[in-house]
């Protein structure tokens, strides 16, 4: 049996999408997929005619898509915004030599990068808590242990 799903998606760019179904249908499995964690046992999936199967998670992240996962792991010791400043750093295309001499490359990329996160937050209308506060209380938690987060 041959099963084909074939979407032109040039329509659902700058959208908010929606996956849902019942347990076990597969939801998970076609986002692994997509992103390159789990290899589909058939078929293919390609981005503008790009074959992405098969290719490194992060060539696929580097294409331009992303997985988040059902239970993000914050680094709970630090403030909301700086967890999203690193979730940035797999787009910054400096090396560890310009980090550690801060070269004017991986300054102005750190900038960016700080505009980008100030960006999402004040499209999201959040109220980001002040520098010390750290990220637990986003993990239901309050704290920085994980064992009594919500599910």
């Amino acid at each position: 049996m041959n099963h084909e799903a074939s979407r032109d998606a040039s329509g659902f760019f700058n959208s908010l999408l929606g996956l849902i179904g019942p347990n076990g249908a597969g939801k998970s499995t076609l986002l692994n997929c997509i992103s390159g964690f789990t290899r589909p046992s058939a078929g293919t999936v390609t981005l503008d005619g790009v074959r992405l199967s098969g290719q490194a998670v992060h060539r696929i992240a580097a294409a331009g898509i992303g997985r988040v996962f059902q239970h993000p792991e914050l680094a709970s010791d630090r403030s909301a915004r700086e967890n999203l400043l690193i979730a940035c750093h797999g787009s910054l295309g400096y090396g560890l030599l310009a980090d550690m001499f801060a070269l004017p490359s991986a300054r102005r990329q750190e900038g960016e990068a700080r505009g980008r996160v100030d960006a999402v937050i004040g499209r999201l209308g959040l109220q980001i808590a002040p520098t010390g506060r750290s990220a637990a209380f986003l993990t239901g938690t309050g704290s920085s242990s994980r064992s009594g987060a919500r599910s």
